[in-house]
């Protein structure tokens, strides 16, 4: 006969309940305690940045060279003010033909964006991520940038934290 620990609560017992089938469990213990601060360590510390005064076609030329999807944006002493991402390009491309690509950054940005410290945990971060509709947030420490962290490093994440998991399960299955 199966331990009872393998085996799921039955119709005709009601009165019995079983952890090992609840969902929410294996939920709450996936969550990750790594923090922002490790991701950023991982990634190194180039941090490219532009100013509100910069043109929209140096901006994009910047975001082209650099293969990357967002900017922060900074005043003249370093203090973060927005982001231009490649969603500000598109909403100032949808504008009138008035619109050119001398028109400042400071007037397409999106100012005041949500910011993370290196001590915030990833699974924190993802979820205000999700909630805000964004894929990059900056980190900022003792007021100043220390550098950006996207989605994709979230999800990187998790994905090698899931599979080392995977593997001390297999080990601890194998002997």
């Amino acid at each position: 006969m199966t331990p009872i620990s393998y085996q799921g609560p039955r119709a005709d017992e009601g009165h019995q309940e079983s952890t090992s089938q609840d969902v929410s469990l294996a939920y709450d213990k996936a969550e990750s305690n790594t923090t922002v601060g490790a991701i950023l360590s991982q990634n190194g510390s180039n941090i490219f940045t532009i100013t509100e005064t910069m043109s929209l076609a140096a901006a994009v030329a910047e975001l082209s060279t650099k293969g990357i999807g967002i900017l922060p944006v900074i005043d003249n002493q370093g203090g973060l003010v927005g982001v231009f991402s490649e969603r500000d390009v598109v909403r100032a491309m949808a504008q009138p033909e008035e619109t050119s690509m001398a028109a400042s950054v400071g007037d397409f940005m999106t100012p005041d964006p949500k910011t993370c410290t290196a001590d915030d945990k990833l699974s924190d971060v993802m979820q205000r991520m999700t909630e805000g509709r964004f894929r990059h947030m900056p980190v900022m420490q003792g007021g100043m940038l220390a550098g950006m962290i996207s989605i994709r490093d979230i999800v990187n994440n998790r994905v090698k934290e899931l599979e080392l998991e995977a593997l001390k399960i297999k080990q601890l299955m194998v002997g």
